[in-house]
């Protein structure tokens, strides 16, 4: 008995093998005991069969291959009744798959089968899109109003769908009759009827109709810039739903806007102005309708990616090119403006190299004063040179207490005394020793306040020194050095 109940739990068949020994040891009425040991080899039996996370996903990786390559039809119907619902959906994508076998899988209990045989548009049979366009999951019933092949009497029943996504993909599906593309028009949803004005045979009237009707009943930005970027739309209410889109609290809303070319230029000015965003801002200075006005205002005193765009705008006045043709950053920019003519460009030339000459006389300036003041520093050297040879100088350093080098010495003690073990041949001993610190610091105001002649030596120095910018205290600090290195 032990042996066929191993030999069913390889095989998987772990209920068999507990009902068939639950009922042979019920039916043996004179052995009503089964050892602890039995029990516990076919418990060890049936685990150690089960296959591993690792093998299962190993193996439908390899199921999964075999399905995609595959173009026998016979494996593809086996591997349509695979327990995997990933390999099932590689057999609809398979493009040998039959229209047999995806009748089959569209009654499959996973709804992503069923939204990828939606999908099919080469060999879904229409009658299977029918079906499906009364499937209980929102998604299938998306895919088979976008698919191609789904018949005219399906999409019109789809035009009644609950599901206002549905309803909005009705109009891009090229099956979808004019009849029903009037119908959506009136639809209770937005939307829906946006989409439906974007039809080509939709009349130009009833377009402009619909459109001054969305306007007034949506604050949708999203459904106003459909609005915006339809052909039809009037141009009073364009520039009313631009407005309306100028004030929106996206970003992005308002980015998109102010790059239209119809947004009234008042509007423009205002939000180049005062929009709190620098994005904003820098495409609206992009835009050819801005004022000329509010470019060159804005010019002065903009964000770099502002002046970017201020530079490449056709709109901005001649005198804003040629001040931002000369700050080298903006530059290429300015060189760029489509609308420059030959005359103006000579003109942007001609600026450039006068700004270029402005900046190379600067440097030469600044390297003249560079050489004034290295001659001011070397006649100061030779003044040194002339005290320190005329005056015993250490003998008034040595009056005011100071050591050598024009210092203060300055000694501290450590608050913890550093223990050291001294060994001999009996043993040891312990000394301690505090550490002390010795740190000077020069202060020649200190010598100067000391010692009267001091100041009266620098001081006649000075006066014999050419340059006349040096205090008696900078002075010193040369003359030390100079005197001690």
């Amino acid at each position: 008995m032990l042996s066929k109940l191993i030999l069913a739990s390889k095989n998987h068949d772990i209920g068999y093998s507990i009902k068939k020994l639950s009922r042979d040891v019920a039916g043996k009425k004179g052995q009503t005991f089964l050892s602890v040991g039995l029990l516990l080899q076919l418990f060890i039996s049936c685990v150690s069969t089960l296959p591993t996370p690792e093998k299962e996903r190993r193996l439908w990786n390899e199921a999964r291959v075999a399905a995609r390559d595959t173009d026998n039809v016979r494996k593809l119907a086996k591997f349509a009744r695979h327990p995997n619902s990933g390999i099932r959906v590689t057999v609809v994508e398979n493009p040998h798959v039959t229209a047999a076998i995806l009748a089959h899988l569209a009654y499959d209990s996973s709804s992503y089968v069923r939204k990828t045989v939606a999908k099919d548009s080469m060999t879904v049979d229409p009658a299977v899109l029918d079906r499906l366009a009364g499937d209980k999951n929102s998604g299938v019933r998306y895919y088979v109003a976008c698919n191609p092949r789904t018949p005219v009497a399906t999409l019109a029943r789809l035009s009644r769908d609950p599901e206002n996504s549905i309803r909005q993909m009705l109009p891009r599906n090229k099956r979808t009759s004019i009849d029903i593309i009037k119908q959506l028009t009136n639809d209770e949803d937005n939307s829906v009827r946006l989409s439906a004005v974007e039809h080509s045979s939709v009349p130009q009237e009833l377009a402009r109709k619909v459109l001054e009707d969305i306007t007034r009943t949506s604050s949708d930005s999203y459904i106003l810039q459909g609005v915006v970027n339809h052909p039809f739309t009037p141009p009073e209410v364009l520039q009313s739903v631009l407005a309306m889109l100028a004030k929106d609290e996206n970003v992005d809303v308002r980015i998109e806007a102010s790059l239209h070319p119809s947004m009234p230029p008042a509007i423009l000015a205002e939000m180049l102005a005062n929009d709190a965003d620098v994005s904003v801002r820098s495409s609206v200075a992009k835009n050819p309708s801005t004022p000329p006005s509010a470019l060159a205002q804005h010019a002065r005193n903009a964000d770099e990616m502002i002046l970017h765009n201020i530079a490449l705008n056709p709109s901005t006045p001649f005198e804003t090119l040629l001040y931002l043709v000369q700050i080298t950053y903006f530059r290429n920019d300015v060189f760029q403006n489509p609308r420059l003519n030959s005359a103006e460009e000579r003109t942007l030339y001609a600026a450039v190299h006068g700004a270029e000459e402005k900046r190379i006389k600067q440097l030469q300036a600044e390297d003249e004063r560079a050489l004034i003041s290295a001659e001011r520093a070397r006649s100061c050297s030779e003044c040194i040179e002339i005290c320190v040879k005329q005056t015993n100088f250490a003998k008034m350093v040595s009056k005011s207490g100071f050591v050598q080098n024009g210092t203060h010495t300055t000694t501290t003690y450590s608050s913890m005394p550093r223990r050291t073990w001294y060994p001999t041949a009996h043993g040891g001993y312990w000394t301690e020793k505090v550490e002390r610190t010795t740190t000077t610091s020069p202060n020649y105001e200190s010598i100067q306040a000391d010692v009267p002649e001091l100041t009266s030596f620098g001081s006649s120095c000075l006066e014999k020194c050419k340059c006349k910018n040096i205090s008696i205290a900078d002075w010193l600090a040369p003359y030390f050095k100079h005197y001690y290195k």
